[in-house]
């Protein structure tokens, strides 16, 4: 998939429109400055590391933690 924007400056502005609940890595060292943290609670939800072939619905997502 390419990248749709031309540099981590581009993604920087991007993401700043936004106001984010999630805090999600969206490129190596670019997170989005969202309130919540739910990276850190990954490990009590048991989810696997890899979702390969794996459907996901994340129902009224709109910066949504796991739609990523």
């Amino acid at each position: 998939m390419a990248n749709p924007w031309s540099s981590t400056a581009d993604l920087r502005a991007q993401i700043d429109q936004i106001k984010w609940f999630h805090s999600i890595e969206l490129a190596p060292g670019v997170v989005t400055p969202g309130l919540d943290t739910t990276r850190d609670r990954l490990d009590r939800l048991q989810i696997p590391l890899d979702l390969r072939g794996k459907s996901v619905l994340d129902v009224g997502a709109w910066d949504g933690f796991f739609s990523f």
